[in-house]
Formats: structure tokens, sequence, C-alpha cells
């Protein structure tokens, strides 16, 4: 504690407005994530869910409204430049390398503050390898290996890198059910630990409900209900946050 000083979010987005042509996919949302809290974003497929985590990342730039990150104005900061892990849907593996080869990249994105840290990398990466059951996978390309266990690759990399923003889109979308409790769990554990932000995208609202500290409902690219998930689904705030959730719950795992 710094004399009872008010901590700022870790990530803030502010009036973010963005549109492909004539259509708005993100209709002035605005959402923050204290330092270490997991925000997970509910909402349909086409609702722009993915599109704001590309937008947060740095990979797209919003028609309009401002990215704020660790407190500084990042709107207009390339991608390299950012705090931020992303871990896109597709699990976005580099083909041409192995799987080694995969988290050897992410190992040099470290930022040099925590290498500096005397934090054991080599112990981390290896805990990484064992919890996520990669060490037979290691040599493989990822064609080369299931769905699931390209999913647990992008999961690695992403922490891997030990970005202070963890931005995770469907990170449990591939794996079977039998482990998805199980690394959703070990996933909170490890960026409690390492004191991450995390931004979490799904249409699973029973996923979202057990990973969140706050949900955020995106009803067509505007922001219906910010809350604690257990008041988020027992006191929806609108028709539309109603309906999200009544659809959710029948259609997700």
């Amino acid at each position: 504690m710094n004399g009872g000083a008010e901590v700022g979010p870790a990530l803030e987005v502010v009036q973010v407005r963005h549109c492909y042509g004539p259509a708005t996919v993100l209709d002035n949302v605005s959402l923050r994530a204290a330092p270490g809290e997991w925000l997970v974003l509910l909402g349909e497929s086409g609702s722009g869910k993915s599109t704001l985590l590309r937008i947060i990342a740095g990979l797209e730039r919003p028609t309009s409204g401002q990215i704020f990150l660790l407190g500084e104005d990042r709107s207009t900061c390339p991608a390299c430049n950012r705090p931020v892990a992303w871990m896109s849907q597709s699990a976005g593996c580099y083909e041409h390398l192995s799987v080694a080869e995969n988290l050897a990249i992410a190992q040099r994105l470290i930022p040099r503050n925590v290498q500096a840290a005397g934090i054991d990398i080599g112990a981390w990466r290896d805990e990484l390898i064992d919890r996520l059951g990669l060490a037979r996978l290691l040599a493989r390309k990822p064609s080369a290996i299931s769905g699931g266990e390209r999913q647990r690759t992008a999961i690695a990399r992403a922490l891997l890198s030990m970005r202070p923003i963890l931005l995770l889109d469907e990170p449990l979308a591939h794996l079977n059910e039998s482990m998805r409790e199980e690394i959703g769990g070990q996933l909170r554990e490890w960026t409690r630990r390492l004191g991450m932000t995390v931004l979490v995208v799904t249409h699973d609202s029973l996923e979202a409900a057990q990973l969140a500290d706050r949900m955020a409902l995106l009803v067509a690219g505007r922001i219906e209900q910010i809350d604690a998930p257990k008041l988020v689904v027992e006191k929806p705030a609108s028709e539309k946050a109603a309906a999200l959730l009544a659809r959710a719950r029948r259609f997700g795992r």
C-alpha cells in the first residue's frame, strides 16, 4: 500500500467507435479494468468482441475514441510497443515454426524490467510446458497437432511473454470438456501470481461467470451492463441484457 493512494485502471477504453464502411461495429464503448482484475466480455458472434480486442492490442485503429494502458494514452501506439499479450481465437501460432520455437519467440518479448527482476524465466517456461501438457509436442509444428493443443500452445505463448495486460479471445473454446475448467482455473492462478490484468471475450455465459471478477455484456456493439457476475445474472440491466443471457445459457456449453 502507498499511503492509501488510489490506483488507476490498468486498462481503459474511452468512447471507442469503430466502423467498417457504413456498418458500425462498436458504438461508443467504454470500460475499464483494475490492476489484476479479470474482466470478461460476453457477447454473441458479430457483437464486436474480437474487434475490440484487436483495437486494444493495436492491430486495428478505432474510428474514434481512446485506449489507455497502464495510465498512458496508447491510442496511436504501434502494437509492438503496447504492454499487452494477445491470444487470438484461431490461436495464431507461427505455422512454419515448431511449438518450441513459437515459445522461444514469446520469451524474447518479456519486458526488460521483468528480466531485470531476477525471475527464473526458464523455470516459468518449464512450468507452463508441464502444466499445459506440451512436452511431447515441442518438436512438432502447429499443423501436426490438434486444435486443443494449438490453443494450449497459444496460452503458453501469451503467458510466457509476461506482459502486464493479457487479452484472450475465446481461450478455452477448442479444449475438450474435461480440460476447460482445469485450465481456466490454472489461468486465473497464474495471472494472479504475475499480477496480470485480463480481458477475456466469450459467448459462453457459464464460462464468463466462472472466470470473471466482473462481466460486461456487449450487444450489437454497445455495452449493456458491467457488474459482478452474480448481479449481471440475477439483475439484468435491460431487456437486451436479459435476452443475451437467455440465449447464452441456451447455446453455451
